[in-house]
C-alpha cells in the first residue's frame, strides 16, 4: 500500500469560565510551570479510530488523546477533555472554549487563517474507499456522477468540495467518519474519501470492510492532502503556542510520541 511509504467568531474573555488557563504559564528549562498553570482544556471528536474514540469503558481513548495526556504530564497540569462534532471545534477555539483542537486536525493553509497550529505531530496520508468491485480511483473523471462521503469540516470535504464537485462529482456531508461507513455498505454512498489509517483500522479490517478497498496512488503522487496534524489554538494566546510547541519538542526528543504512534498504528506516520 502506498501509504506504508509516508514516513480545525467572537473571542470570549480569558477571565471566562470558559476561557483558556494557560495564558501566564511559563515553562522552565526542566519542564516544570509555574503554578498560573493549572489544566489544559482539550477538544476533540471521538469517532476516528485509532486516533481517538471511545473504548469498552466509554472513555476516550487513542493516539491522540495519549499524546495529549502526554503533553499535560510534561507540563504538570490537568487533562480536560470535550467532545464534540469535528465541525465545531475550530469555533471553539476561536471563542476560546477551549485551549486545543486535538483531534486528528490535518494543517492546511485555509485553516491556518482561522487558528494557529503546534508543530506537526504526525503525518496525514488520505485515501478513497469504494468496493473492489467498482475498482474506483480518486480522480475528478472516475468519480464523475458518483456519491462521495467526507466528513463535515475535515480537510477531505474541502478538498472534495473545491476539486470533484465542480465535476460532477456528489459530495455528501456527514457529521461523523463513523456515519459514511454503513452508507458506504448499503449501497447509498460509491466511496468516501478519508484518512488512510483511520479507514483501515475502523472500517479496511473489520468484517464489513472486507470487500472495499483503499486507493491513494493518485492523491499521493499528487501530493495532495499529504499533510502534517497538529494541535489547533487560538491565535491571539502566543504564551500557549510556545508553551505547547515546547512539551511537543521534548515529546518527540525522548521518544514519547514514537511509542505513542507505535502503539496503535504499524504504519511510519512520524513528523520528522
Amino acid at each position: 500500500m502506498l501509504s506504508r511509504f509516508f514516513s480545525i467568531v467572537a473571542l470570549a474573555s480569558l477571565t471566562s469560565l470558559c476561557g483558556p488557563v494557560l495564558a501566564q504559564a511559563q515553562p522552565n528549562r526542566s519542564g516544570t510551570h509555574s503554578a498560573a498553570l493549572t489544566e489544559l482544556h482539550f477538544g476533540t471528536e471521538s469517532g476516528y479510530q485509532p486516533y481517538e474514540y471511545k473504548n469498552a469503558q466509554g472513555k476516550l481513548a487513542g493516539l491522540d488523546i495519549d499524546i495529549g495526556e502526554a503533553i499535560c504530564a510534561y507540563l504538570k497540569v490537568r487533562c480536560k477533555w470535550t467532545d464534540m462534532p469535528f465541525d465545531q471545534l475550530i469555533p471553539a477555539v476561536q471563542a476560546n472554549k477551549i485551549d486545543g483542537a486535538l483531534a486528528s486536525i490535518t494543517i492546511t493553509n485555509a485553516r491556518k487563517e482561522q487558528i494557529e497550529f503546534s508543530d506537526r505531530l504526525y503525518m496525514k496520508i488520505p485515501t478513497l474507499i469504494s468496493a473492489k468491485s467498482a475498482k474506483l480511483r480518486p480522480t475528478a473523471q472516475a468519480l464523475k456522477g458518483k456519491r462521495v462521503g467526507v466528513q463535515a469540516g475535515a480537510a477531505h470535504e474541502a478538498f472534495a468540495l473545491e476539486h470533484w464537485k465542480p465535476a460532477g462529482v456528489e459530495v455528501v456531508s456527514l457529521k461523523t467518519q463513523t456515519e459514511i461507513y454503513p452508507l458506504l455498505v448499503a449501497g447509498k454512498l460509491d466511496a468516501t474519501l478519508t484518512d488512510t489509517v483511520e479507514s483501515e483500522y475502523a472500517f479496511i479490517r473489520t468484517k464489513e470492510g472486507s470487500e472495499f478497498m483503499q486507493a491513494n496512488t493518485e492523491l499521493a503522487m499528487e501530493g495532495v492532502l499529504v499533510s502534517g496534524a497538529g494541535i489547533g489554538m487560538n491565535k491571539g494566546n502566543k504564551e500557549l503556542h510556545q508553551t505547547i510547541n515546547e512539551a511537543i519538542r521534548a515529546l518527540k526528543r525522548d521518544g514519547t510520541i514514537t511509542a505513542i504512534i507505535r502503539k496503535y498504528v504499524t504504519y511510519d506516520i512520524r513528523a520528522r
